[in-house]
């Protein structure tokens, strides 16, 4: 599928090119094996911004899925700002497509929120900014694939040496400044019991019974970091269990899969050592048996280059200056770790991404693209 070929940020370019976007199907075969993947999206793109007369390339990451990444020079190159996004969604809802539909001023559809709109607003920016030139601020912009499962695409981009002064990633964040964000540690505990028949329970040890003290355990953990009054906290949900052969058998082993988004300076190894201890100091037989996740957050200083340049442009268009934490992870925080200053920022509320009713304001939209379009001139004008 071909992008229209706007290059304004206004409303009915926005509508246009978030309406071909959608409608080209990204999910992560995580979500659905069927699904070709993200490649049909990033040759559009790559398509469109090849017509602005950007260079560009694919790069393979995994199972034939590719990166994309097309570049904006400037005509004395002196920095890079690397404007990311992901090309993957989560999986359709069952009976519905990739069709987008506009009611009351937000553009509907999988995709839209998280995270096309941001991709449509980067592109509208980009658009504008060949037209007018840069002298000294390179622009790549880089597709990934996989952030909806495990990250690969950023990681894999990394490990073949992109690298940039600062970055943008894009991201529903209501249109504030996001510096920090939480990481997170997803592992299955296994918690093994004894298993008896259950006319005499009392020669068995359940291990659905011991969970669920494992449960209240982690709870109290939670807990009593949230009365140390730590607003930068950590997060728990208990969100899988599995447990129990049959129902006249007292089970013998139960298996919780437990999400821990970490502080946004943690490091992961360490809250997995706590974690472990935990569990040590428990009147049952309870053990991390799979590390699923484990990924640092973003915190990124408040001085560096790409806040005060987001800072600036935010204030031309009447938003919020102040930068913000969200409790969600990024590809950002791979980003930082590689050493690069990082903010997240875009259109659309992450309370809407994922949803059945998945939309973003196309209002919004546009005020993204003229941010980040503002926020590149702003780099410009730093010494």
């Amino acid at each position: 599928m071909t992008l229209p070929p706007v290059r304004r940020a206004d409303a009915d370019s926005a509508r246009e090119l978030l309406t071909a976007l959608v409608s080209i199907p990204s999910v992560n075969p995580a979500y659905d094996p069927a699904s070709p993947g993200e490649n049909a999206l990033g040759d559009a793109i790559l398509e469109w911004t090849a017509g602005l007369g950007l260079e560009g390339s694919r790069e393979p990451v995994v199972d034939g899925r590719r990166n994309i990444r097309a570049r904006l020079a400037a005509s004395r190159s002196e920095r890079t700002l690397l404007i990311e996004g992901h090309l993957d969604t989560v999986g359709l809802s069952p009976g519905s497509g990739t069709q987008a539909r506009v009611e009351r001023g937000r553009l509907h559809g999988r995709g839209a929120c998280d995270t096309k709109g941001g991709i449509a607003a980067a592109l509208l920016a980009i658009a504008e900014l060949a037209e007018r030139g840069l002298e000294r601020t390179d622009v790549v912009l880089l597709g990934a694939i996989d952030e909806e499962l495990a990250f690969r695409g950023i990681t894999a981009a990394i490990a073949g040496g992109e690298r940039g002064d600062a970055a943008i990633v894009l991201e529903p964040t209501d249109l504030a400044i996001v510096t920090e964000h939480n990481g997170v540690l997803r592992s299955e505990i296994l918690v093994t019991g004894r298993a008896a028949h259950t006319s005499r329970p009392e020669e068995g040890r359940n291990a659905i019974v011991d969970a669920l003290e494992v449960v209240r355990a982690l709870e109290e953990w939670i807990a009593r970091d949230t009365l140390e009054g730590d607003d930068t906290g950590r997060i728990l949900a208990v969100t899988t269990i599995a447990g129990g052969s049959a129902i006249n058998i007292v089970p013998d082993s139960c298996r919780l899969g437990v999400d821990l988004r970490i502080r946004p300076a943690e490091h992961p190894e360490g809250v997995l050592d706590e974690l472990h201890g935990l569990l040590a100091s428990l009147p049952v037989d309870a053990r991390v048996d799979r590390v699923l996740l484990a990924d640092g957050g973003l915190s990124t200083a408040p001085t560096s280059r790409v806040v005060l340049a987001a800072q600036r442009a935010a204030g031309l268009h009447q938003l919020p200056v102040e930068a913000v934490r969200v409790p969600y992870g990024t590809d950002g925080s791979k980003l930082a770790r590689a050493g690069i200053p990082t903010v997240v920022f875009g259109p659309g509320s992450i309370a809407d991404a994922h949803g059945d009713e998945e939309s973003v304001a196309l209002d919004d939209v546009v005020t993204a693209a003229r941010v980040i379009r503002d926020l590149v001139l702003a780099l410009e004008e730093f010494a």
